[in-house]
């Protein structure tokens, strides 16, 4: 017989392991982009990112918001976009912070245009004529985005950074 208390503590210590292997993993690589995009990215909205360029990079994937000033009318028209496709309004980010880390995706494949094309339903295609189109899942946001200085292409976060943004994750899809 084993008691629910053993069951309980066992269980505790493999999601602690789990989140240290996770945490291990993470080697901070980010991606600046610019808003509305890369909020809804972290909101789990935006599931392809479309880029020119390509990456061997797979699993954790920073998402930071580039110091582009926002353009109103760019977000209504965004918005509109996703709307169309079924997101509902609620789903939308209220603030579009700009030069702040956002949270996180997990990057699980880099798709051609023509893999996209060929590969992704055309219902849940979003709108991109990128030559390659970043897959990602699992998107997590920061409690609280906090200000970091981007760099183009995927560039590297500070490890103290990482951790202090690794500890402000709210869960999946919250």
């Amino acid at each position: 017989v084993v008691s629910t208390q053993s069951t309980g503590k066992q269980l505790k210590n493999k999601i602690i392991l789990m989140a240290t292997r996770a945490q291990q993993k993470d080697e901070g690589i980010c991606l600046s982009l610019w808003q509305p995009w890369a909020s809804l990215v972290v909101y789990g909205i935006k599931k392809f990112e479309g880029r020119s360029w390509t990456t061997e990079h797979r699993g954790k994937l920073w998402i930071a918001s580039a110091a582009r000033p926002i353009d109103p009318q760019e977000v209504a028209t965004v918005e509109a976009i996703y709307e169309s496709m079924g997101i509902p309004r609620s789903r939308f980010p209220q603030f579009y912070p700009t030069g702040a880390l956002l949270g996180c995706v997990d990057l699980v494949n880099v798709l051609s245009q023509q893999e996209y094309l060929e590969k992704i339903p055309s219902n849940k295609r979003e709108e991109n004529d990128s030559a390659y189109l970043f897959c990602c899942e699992r998107a997590q946001r920061i409690s609280l985005p906090f200000p970091i200085k981007g760099d183009h292409k995927l560039w590297k976060i500070e490890r103290n950074v990482v951790q202090t943004a690794q500890r402000a994750l709210l869960p999946p899809n919250s």
